[in-house]
């Protein structure tokens, strides 16, 4: 059987020892198609092509419009902080 793509899954994607498992986020309904969210690796091309390439159609409130991983977040440098110089005088 096949999984499809949703940016609001019903499964999650579980690697152990080399193995991919689906595990269920919610009880499914019998008959309910099974998804999960591909999250598709960026690499060195994000580009507008690829987002064309992958674009997705699951229809969720949530979507993000592409089967691909969401761009990282960039986050402030942890462990730096500005620092006041006090002179004297």
């Amino acid at each position: 059987r096949y999984f499809n793509h949703a940016c609001a899954p019903n499964c999650e994607a579980v690697t152990e020892q080399r193995r991919v498992y689906l595990e269920a986020l919610r009880t499914i309904a019998a008959g309910e198609e099974l998804t999960y969210d591909y999250q598709l690796g960026r690499g060195r091309w994000p580009t507008a092509e690829w987002e064309r390439r992958y674009a997705c159609g699951c229809g969720a409130g949530t979507c993000r419009g592409t089967m691909l991983a969401p761009p990282p977040r960039r986050t402030p440098r942890s462990g730096r902080t500005a620092t006041k110089k006090h002179g004297a005088g």
